[in-house]
């Protein structure tokens, strides 16, 4: 099999569609720009290389045209997580979310970083739009060590809970979530 034929150019949309239906069969990718310095917000170079965005060339158009839609668009789900602090507000209440993974922090303590590892996932609000959150309780990690990514499953913050040393913790109850099952018609 012959390796794609690379191309960087700084064209126009024009210049561009053309190069997409003229190379339709020697190329499968088309870079968009070639790589140059990084430049900050004020124009000043980052000593940073920035690398070509690329796009396949059987999804050139339909980038193209989502562009020139993309002012009528609605917003959707934000990718940046927010942290999650559970209060007494949310006690019993069950959060059913989907399980993205886990992401580290970093938290400042006494001018010291602080890596602090977190479960990610997504939950649907009251208005029906998604948002990501994160928290980093211990009881939550522990509990999310052996799930799956992409899976449902609730969480229900119970309240604080003294443990052995005489400190206080979050503690939650997390249940995985299934379809229900069918039963068959008679």
């Amino acid at each position: 099999m012959a390796k794609a034929k690379e191309q960087f150019t700084e064209a126009s949309e024009t210049d561009l569609m053309a190069m997409y239906e003229a190379n339709q069969s020697e190329s499968s990718e088309l870079a968009v720009s070639a790589p140059s310095p990084l430049l900050n917000d004020k124009d000043k170079d980052t000593s940073l290389l920035s690398f070509p965005v690329v796009v396949p060339l059987v999804n050139l158009a339909n980038v193209l045209n989502t562009l020139d839609e993309i002012d009528s668009y609605d917003e959707g789900m934000s990718f940046t997580p927010r942290y999650k602090e559970f209060e007494d507000g949310d006690k019993e209440i069950p959060h059913r979310i989907v399980f993205m993974g886990f992401k580290s922090i970093q938290k400042n303590e006494s001018g010291e970083l602080k890596e602090i590892k977190c479960i990610t996932w997504l939950e649907r609000k009251d208005d029906g739009s998604v948002d990501a959150y994160m928290n980093g309780g211990a009881i939550l990690i522990n509990a999310f060590e052996g799930a799956t990514s992409g899976e449902p499953y609730q969480i229900t913050f119970l309240g604080r809970k003294k443990t052995g040393s005489g400190n206080y913790v979050k503690d939650f109850k997390v249940v995985s979530l299934r379809v229900p099952k069918q039963l068959p018609n008679h």
